[in-house]
């Protein structure tokens, strides 16, 4: 098994872009996967479902989650557990990166 010599930063494994959502996959597995996301202000992913359940940490900036229509504002070092199945979109109130772990 190769285990890192040195533990890594993880805002600093991806940068914002003008007018875009970065994402970069850490961990991919048979029961799951965390991957991180960078999203530019105002950036959005609209009207997701998930077939698993889902954990969204947001690690710096704030967004609009918004839950069978409802909205909720996730800020920095706060998440949210999202069921299978639950209709969600995320929207970015600022340069905002999340780390997005989905549980199979």
């Amino acid at each position: 098994m190769n285990i890192p010599v040195m533990p890594k930063s993880i805002l600093t494994i991806t940068n914002y872009q003008t007018d875009a959502i970065i994402s970069k996959q850490l961990l991919k597995k048979n029961n799951g996967t965390v991957t991180l996301y960078a999203f530019d202000k105002d950036e959005s992913l609209n009207d997701s479902t998930s077939p698993f359940d889902i954990l969204i940490h947001v690690l710096e900036g704030t967004i609009d989650l918004k839950v069978n229509g409802t909205s909720n504002l996730i800020k920095v070092n706060e998440y949210f557990p999202l069921p299978a199945k639950i209709p969600y979109s995320i929207e970015a109130k600022e340069k905002t990166k999340i780390l997005l772990t989905v549980i199979k």
